[in-house]
């Protein structure tokens, strides 16, 4: 959103290998309000830390998806470097704006050819919370997946109804897991990097940094969608409240805040047919609307020709 202390800065990862890359394609990070509130396990010692090549190099360590719970589920990407390496995720669309910001990806290549799709969307409502979602096929049978956050410290940490809150010194994340209904959600702890015990113990005890690991029951498609809502850790307004909305060919959530209504919705499964939710039809793959009222005050689409509301073109 900018760069004074307070403004959002969210990084995405997608894309071929350079060199000293770990297997953390689809992964992200976020800071806001001055604190970093969505993180990864790092790096940590080559040769000293037992856990750099199963845990910090790995997808585990990271904020992405496994398959059936293996810790390795992505391989290390192509290099773009030579034509006939090919084989990596491609961000497929992305749009910037004043009040939207949204990023696509593919991600299938990297998961050893277990998986038939795997797009992860990311929208970013400004300034007000981040969307992410994740539609996915496996090739061969059905598989269960875990939806991966890694957050600075586990004394943070509260389960809710919807998720979890994460608090930090300054801020705090809620995280609404809308997407599937039946998902088991479950604290682990990650691994502090060896350096931080290398040549001295430290005089204050280092955070436990942790992750929520929210399964899926075993399907062919599964579907993950969750609103990440950063805000001031003194702040007593309190998030949107989030409903999830799903039809024929898509999923989404309506969010309430104040005056206004928020309507985002992700076509999924490829689906090619037009798709209705109330008095709104769209063809497109990622759909963002604001009302207040009657009166549209924002709209935004992805990879689309058309929207319409009660009959009439907008």
């Amino acid at each position: 959103t900018g760069w004074k202390p307070d403004d959002s800065l969210f990084l995405f990862r997608a894309g071929p290998t350079s060199n000293h890359n770990h297997s953390d394609q689809g992964s992200f990070l976020l800071t806001a309000f001055g604190e970093n509130l969505v993180s990864e396990a790092g790096w940590s010692d080559y040769y000293k830390d037992p856990y750099y090549d199963t845990f910090f190099t790995q997808a585990i360590g990271h904020n992405t998806v496994l398959v059936n719970g293996d810790p390795q589920s992505q391989s290390i990407a192509d290099t773009a470097q030579f034509r006939a390496l090919d084989n990596y995720p491609r961000i497929t669309d992305a749009i910037t704006s004043e009040f939207y910001d949204a990023v696509s990806s593919d991600l299938t290549s990297v998961y050893k050819g277990r998986l038939a799709r795997y797009v992860r969307r990311v929208v970013f409502l400004k300034p007000h919370y981040f969307v992410i979602y994740d539609d996915l096929t496996s090739k061969d049978t059905t598989a269960s997946f875990d939806w991966l956050l890694h957050l600075p410290d586990r004394a943070g940490i509260t389960t809710t109804k919807s998720g979890a809150l994460y608090s930090g010194t300054k801020a705090a994340l809620s995280i609404d897991v809308l997407n599937p209904v039946d998902a088991q959600l479950t604290i682990r702890n990650g691994h502090i990097p060896y350096p931080v015990f290398a040549t001295a113990t430290p005089k204050v005890a280092p955070p436990q940094p942790a992750f929520l690991q929210v399964r899926s029951a075993p399907a062919r498609n599964t579907e993950f969608l969750t609103v990440l809502v950063p805000s001031k850790r003194t702040s007593t307004a309190g998030g949107p409240a989030v409903t999830r909305i799903a039809g024929p060919g898509y999923l989404g959530f309506q969010a309430k805040r104040a005056t206004d209504v928020d309507i985002v919705g992700f076509r999924n499964n490829a689906n090619p047919e037009t798709l209705n939710f109330q008095n709104w039809t769209t063809d497109a793959d990622v759909w963002s609307v604001t009302i207040s009222g009657a009166e549209v005050k924002m709209f935004a689409l992805q990879n689309a020709h058309r929207l319409t509301r009660d009959g009439r073109q907008l």
